[in-house]
Formats: C-alpha cells, sequence, structure tokens
C-alpha cells in the first residue's frame, strides 16, 4: 500500500507542472496581441498582403512557423493561391522541388551582403558567388537554406534595415519570431531617442533665441 500511495503522489506532483510545461513551449520571441495574433504573423499579413485569418490555416496544417513567408513569398511571385503551396509541401516535396516545379530559379533567394557571412548563409552565399549570375538556375538549395534566405529578404525589406543585422542574429541562434521582436523594439528604441534628441535640440535652440 505504501507502494502505491508512492507512486500515486509521485504522479500528482508531475501533473502539477504539466500547465507550466504547456507554456514552456511557446517561443519566448513571439509577442502576442489581444486577438492571440502574433507580431510575426502581423508583418507576414501585411509584407505579403494576406489575411490574417489565412496565416491561422496554413499554421493548424502544421506547417512550421519558419516555413509561412516561404509559402507566400511564393505565392505572390508565381500568383497563385497559398493553399496550392502548403498542398505540395504537405504532399512531402522539399522547397527546392517545389521551386524546380514551378521552374523557380534559386536566384529569387538571394539577398546581397557586404561580406560574406557565416552559418547559417555561408554555404549558400559561397554557391552564389562560385557561379555566374545566368547559371544560378542551376544551384541546389536545402529547406532551410530557402527558409533561412526567405525570411532574411522578408524581415530586412519589411523593417527596412540591414540585412547584415538579421544575420547577425540568426547566426547567434536567434528564431526569426524572437528576431522580429528585436528589430521591432529596436526601431521603437532609436525612435524614442532620436525623439528625445530633437527635443533636446529645440529646448536648446529656444533658450538660445530668448537670451538674444
Amino acid at each position: 500500500m505504501r507502494l502505491n500511495l508512492t507512486k500515486l503522489f509521485s504522479i500528482l506532483i508531475i501533473l502539477s507542472f504539466l500547465p507550466m510545461t504547456g507554456f514552456a513551449g511557446v517561443d519566448a520571441g513571439i509577442s502576442i496581441d489581444e486577438n492571440g495574433i502574433s507580431d510575426f504573423h502581423l508583418a507576414i499579413s501585411k509584407h505579403y498582403k494576406v489575411e490574417e485569418k489565412e496565416i491561422v490555416v496554413i499554421q493548424k496544417k502544421n506547417i512550421p512557423e519558419e516555413e509561412i513567408p516561404v509559402v507566400f513569398y511564393l505565392a505572390k511571385h508565381l500568383g497563385v493561391e497559398s493553399s496550392r503551396i502548403v498542398k505540395l509541401r504537405l504532399d512531402g516535396l522539399t522547397w527546392h522541388e517545389i521551386c524546380k516545379f514551378y521552374g523557380i530559379s534559386p536566384e529569387l533567394f538571394f539577398v546581397e551582403l557586404k561580406q560574406k557571412p557565416g552559418p547559417p548563409y555561408g554555404r549558400a552565399y559561397g554557391k552564389y558567388h562560385k557561379r555566374p549570375q545566368r547559371n544560378w538556375r542551376e544551384i541546389y538549395l536545402s529547406d532551410a537554406d530557402i527558409i533561412n534566405w526567405t525570411n532574411l529578404k522578408f524581415a530586412s525589406e519589411y523593417y527596412n534595415c540591414d540585412p547584415e543585422l538579421i544575420v547577425e542574429m540568426r547566426s547567434n541562434g536567434r528564431g526569426f519570431s524572437e528576431i522580429h521582436n528585436a528589430v521591432k523594439q529596436n526601431i521603437k528604441s532609436d525612435k524614442k531617442q532620436a525623439k528625445a534628441d530633437k527635443d533636446k535640440s529645440e529646448k536648446k535652440n529656444k533658450g538660445k533665441s530668448q537670451k538674444k
């Protein structure tokens, strides 16, 4: 009887931690608004001009978060419904195979950088620069390459920031939702500082004019 009570006590302790475990799986870099839509999803919606509910539908089909921009990037480029891209992906095709199916060149994913990057961008970047641009269609990009380069293009264009900033954060192991949140906060901080500097300058100039 003592053994059974011990087991039961152990089970109860484990169960008491389950709610906390569920929250631990949520990406700490995702900021959720009152409607349950993440900043990452809002950025996708605005950049690719799609409705938020369409993003949620794709997410519920078990398309990973970081692959959602790839879906909409290809759909927008091809002028097709995102559901067609999703179906091919769920059928087991790699992103490279989907691009070949539609005749898309790897050139579509390239972003010029000021210097050769490290992982996870370095290998693909080297492939681009080892060939003349007319031969870029021959380049093989892995799923990881296409996901990383699409998100690099997406984030740098949406926030109008240097792609090197995104590369640096990604190289440090940050997820894309976390990167979006960090860039957004940096922009807010820069605007706040710019306003403070402007107010300080205006106050200083006003003081000089009053002395005159």
